[in-house]
C-alpha cells in the first residue's frame, strides 16, 4: 500500500522546514521554538491520523480436522458348512434260506458208504459268509467243498482229489424243502484231471442229526453218470 511512503515523505519535509527557519535572537527563538516545532508536529500527527491503518492479515481459519472414520467392524467369521452325514450303509443282502439250511450241518459227522466209514465236518469261514466242508474218507484223500450264497441261490466249489474244481448251483426254487439239488455249472483244470469230474450233488436233510449226500460222478463232462450216496450221523 502507499500510506507508508507518504508518511515517510511528510516526516522528511517537516524536518527540512525546521532546519530552514532563520535563527532569531536567543531569547525570542527559545520562546518561539515550541510554536515553530508544533506546526510540523501537528501536520505529522494529522497525516498519521489520516493514514489508514493497515489491517493485520488475518490468518485463514484452520479447517477442522476430518474426523477419522470409524473402522468397519470385522466381518463375522464364516460359519463352517454343516457336514453331510454319511449315507447309511446299505443293509447286507439276506442270504437265501438254503444257506441257513446248510448252517444246520455245522459240526462233526460220521458217514458210511458201502460199509466204509468216513468223517465230514462243517464250519463257518470268511466272516460267516461261507461254509467249508472237509471230507475225510477212511480210504482216499481229504477233499474240501465251499458253500456260499449267489443271490437267491446257493453255490458250491468242490476241490476234488481228481485235480479239478467243479462248480455247482441250486435251482432258484425247490419243491422239496428237505433237499438241496446242486447242478453242474463249470469246472477248472479239467484238462489236467487225473480222472473224471463231479457233476451233481443232492443233500437230503433227514432230521437234526442225520443227512445224506449223493454225489454224481462222470468220467468226463457229458459222459455216463455214476451216483454214490453217503449217510451221515452227527458225532456226539
Amino acid at each position: 500500500m502507499k500510506a507508508a511512503p507518504v508518511l515517510a515523505g511528510i516526516v522528511v519535509l517537516a524536518s527540512l522546514g525546521a532546519l530552514a527557519l532563520p535563527v532569531q535572537q536567543t531569547d525570542r527563538s527559545v520562546s518561539a521554538a515550541p510554536a515553530t516545532l508544533s506546526a510540523p508536529d501537528s501536520r505529522v500527527a494529522a497525516a498519521v491520523s489520516a493514514t489508514p491503518s493497515v489491517p493485520a492479515t488475518t490468518a485463514a481459519p484452520a479447517e477442522p480436522a476430518t474426523p477419522a472414520k470409524a473402522s468397519a467392524p470385522p466381518a463375522p467369521a464364516a460359519k463352517a458348512a454343516p457336514s453331510t452325514p454319511p449315507a447309511p450303509a446299505a443293509p447286507a443282502a439276506k442270504p437265501p434260506a438254503s444257506f441257513e439250511q446248510m448252517k444246520g450241518l455245522l459240526g462233526e459227522w460220521e458217514g458210511k458208504y458201502e460199509g466204509k466209514v468216513g468223517h465230514v465236518s462243517f464250519k463257518l469261514v470268511s466272516g460267516g459268509t461261507a461254509i467249508m466242508e472237509t471230507m475225510d474218507p477212511s480210504e482216499g484223500e481229504d477233499m474240501v467243498t465251499l458253500y456260499y450264497p449267489d443271490g437267491d441261490r446257493l453255490m458250491l466249489t468242490h476241490y476234488c482229489a481228481s485235480n479239478n474244481q467243479p462248480r455247482m448251483r441250486t435251482d432258484a426254487a425247490s419243491s422239496d424243502p428237505t433237499k438241496l439239488v446242486f447242478n453242474y455249472v463249470d469246472a477248472t483244470n479239467l484238462e489236467a484231471s487225473r480222472e473224471g469230474v463231479m457233476t451233481g450233488l443232492t443233500v437230503t436233510f433227514v432230521d437234526a442229526d442225520h443227512f445224506t449226500q449223493t454225489w454224481t460222478w462222470m468220467d468226463k463232462v457229458g459222459g455216463t453218470p455214476t451216483a454214490a450216496t453217503f449217510q451221515y450221523a452227527r458225532k456226539k
